[in-house]
């Protein structure tokens, strides 16, 4: 999918969810794909935990991380609340078919990730 086809597809996916803050969560998604090369959008039903469901653009795939002195690509999938920037992204590791997930301080069993950086979210306004 070129540029092009792709801020369409995800324009027109947002609208039909509904987001509230289009043009913000279009760049964001759009900087952190130029960052992360690794990571593709999708537009799929996310299950909260209270059982409801809702549509969400996510970004999935891998992410470089370094854990004790030594690189990794982890893979991971980003969901983007439709109040994004004012609810924080629903981040979880997600394993491959080979690995497990290693529970700790910021992954649950689950592998939801909370990182002070989201458990502590403020929404920025840049």
């Amino acid at each position: 999918m070129n540029q092009i086809n792709l801020q369409t597809w995800l324009k027109e996916s947002l609208i039909v969810a509904n987001y509230q803050y289009l043009d913000r969560v279009l760049r964001d998604v759009e900087e952190t794909m130029m960052l992360y090369k690794t990571l593709l959008p999708k537009f799929e039903s996310y299950t909260y935990e209270t059982g409801n469901c809702q549509l969400l653009v996510c970004l999935y795939g891998t992410i470089p991380i370094t854990y004790r002195s030594s690189p990794y690509y982890i893979q991971v999938a980003f969901w983007i609340p439709t109040e994004y920037p004012h609810s924080p992204p629903i981040v979880f590791v997600v394993p491959m078919s080979n690995m497990l997930i290693k529970t700790g301080k910021h992954v649950d069993p689950n592998g939801r990730c909370n990182h002070p950086y989201l458990t502590c979210w403020q929404s920025r306004s840049e």
